[in-house]
């Protein structure tokens, strides 16, 4: 079984097996928050505003504008359309985004601020942020928007992007 079949079947499996009534009111409204990205800007603005955290603020931004940057120059280049669209037996449970699929921008993003709070704050606080990316990340198949690879896929930039901002940031802040 190749992969994108493997993919397709945990879209199904997901579907089956993994949503419940109880918590899907909730996932949606999950899924939705991260929409146009308001979330992300506000929880920058928040760091930013903070003296604090102002740091880890101006490091999220360029983090979200790198890892969301790229997410969006992959869509255009991989072209893989959302499961929905592939998959007829696939419920999907909000509205159905037009953009391609790959990868899970609503994971990249969420994860790109997640990441850099984890490197560079020490308050429990940042563990909720990863709590809610993953749950970001999570909701994301739950409603049948994106493939579990997309959102593998978003996770991994997300990680990348962010590492790289804060060494190559940390790195010209030193000399």
């Amino acid at each position: 079984m190749d992969i994108i079949n493997l993919d397709k079947c945990a879209m199904l499996f997901i579907q089956e097996n993994l949503r419940f009534e109880t918590i899907t009111p909730l996932m949606v409204f999950i899924t939705h928050l991260g929409d146009n990205g308001r979330i992300w800007y506000i929880l920058i603005l928040i760091l930013i505003i903070n003296k604090q955290t102002r740091l880890t603020g101006k490091f999220a931004a360029l983090s979200l504008a790198l890892c969301a940057g790229i997410g969006e120059i992959l869509k255009y280049i991989v072209l893989r359309p959302r499961p929905f669209i592939e998959i007829s037996d696939l419920v999907t449970l909000t509205t159905q985004p037009a953009s391609y699929s790959f990868p899970s921008l609503h994971t990249t993003c969420g994860f790109s601020i997640a990441f850099i709070a984890f490197y560079l704050e020490s308050g429990k606080w940042r563990y909720a942020l990863l709590f809610f990316a993953a749950l970001m990340a999570i909701s994301r198949p739950y409603v049948g928007v994106h493939y579990v690879g997309d959102v593998l896929a978003g996770f991994i930039l997300a990680f990348i992007g962010s590492y790289f901002v804060v060494k190559f940031f940390r790195l010209n802040k030193n000399k």
